[in-house]
């Protein structure tokens, strides 16, 4: 990712860490959850840095990582 698109990596951990794992891998992030999140960071978030964050998301999930720690 380019570097001026860091924030997302660090705004995608962030809500990730909040995630609890599932019986199969870990659990998708959900609108409800995204805007908790918005909600309690004050960020502003555009609804393409929102697309962008939840296909993150879906790419996370479906490699089934077993952590969620950043590399």
């Amino acid at each position: 990712m380019p570097p001026v698109a860091q924030y997302l990596w660090d705004w995608f951990w962030d809500i990730r860490r909040s995630q609890p794992a599932g019986f199969n891998g870990p659990t998708p992030i959900t609108n409800s959850e995204l805007m908790a999140w918005v909600s309690r960071t004050g960020h502003v978030v555009r609804p393409e840095e929102a697309a962008i964050l939840i296909d993150m998301d879906g790419e996370f999930v479906g490699a089934g990582h077993p952590t969620i720690s950043p590399a």
